[in-house]
């Protein structure tokens, strides 16, 4: 974090001492690049065949009547986000102006978490003794989105402040288990890909130059992912995100 802050606060030196030099051109079209972290907080919305559990073979002789359910309802993920795209003038003033373009986004996941676990209902033994039951997120893979943006920007003070609502649609893969969790060991009992499009309206807010910025950005994510059998079916996760990145026009 300390790294990351030293790094922000170096940028924001660097844009505000060359702000008049980088106004140059801005009415151009031009190639873009960013790059940021995020962190996304998900709701599966994963069908009951993922949360509902049976009891463990080997419990079976002296635990009667359901284990229980493990209702997972949060999957955290943070993503190192890579964006490519172009942008083209509608309209540019010395002080402000219009601009749209479009883009493709390589969202890799770095960290994933997302966990329910219980002692089974049926377990009348003491916790450190019992038998548990979990569902989980097992991994999340890179996601690739591509989308539409525009661009609403002022020059205050030699800096440009930037307001980019996007729309995007994306291609998602996640996987999920449940099983149990038996002398400090999980032992899946059922595991299912999802695999679907989503569409992301987002919301950035960025100060820089013509050529570069620092910003901060806001999504919602509607996911329908479409799981590994018909029996599990398919289901719309949703999902709020939230990031920043540092981005250069060239």
């Amino acid at each position: 974090m300390k790294i990351s802050g030293f790094v922000c606060m170096g940028v924001l030196c660097f844009v505000g001492l060359n702000a008049d030099r980088l106004q140059a051109g801005e009415g151009d079209p031009g190639w873009r690049m960013d790059a940021g972290m995020s962190y996304l907080q998900l709701d599966p919305h994963l069908p009951r065949d993922l949360t509902l559990h049976t009891t463990h073979l080997d419990d079976r002789p002296f635990m009667s009547g359901s284990p229980g359910q493990t209702d997972l309802c949060k999957v955290d993920v943070s993503f190192l986000n890579l964006l490519f795209g172009y942008t083209w003038p509608l309209e540019s003033q010395p002080q402000y102006g219009w601009s749209w373009g479009v883009a493709y986004v390589l969202k890799v996941p770095i960290k994933e978490d997302g966990r329910e676990e219980i002692q089974n209902e049926n377990d009348i033994r003491p916790s450190t003794q019992g038998s548990f039951i979990y569902t989980k997120v097992s991994s999340v893979k890179p996601q690739h989105e591509v989308g539409i943006n525009l661009n609403a920007w002022r020059t205050l003070g030699g800096l440009r402040y930037m307001l980019t609502p996007r729309i995007y649609v994306g291609y998602w893969q996640l996987s999920f288990e449940k099983g149990w969790t038996r002398f400090g060991s999980d032992e899946m009992e059922q595991s299912s890909d999802a695999k679907g499009f989503g569409i992301s309206p987002q919301i950035e807010g960025s100060v820089g130059t013509s050529a570069f910025k620092l910003g901060v950005f806001a999504a919602y994510r509607a996911m329908d992912l479409e799981y590994d059998t018909s029996v599990l079916g398919s289901s719309v996760a949703q999902g709020l995100e939230i990031g920043g990145a540092i981005g250069w026009q060239f």
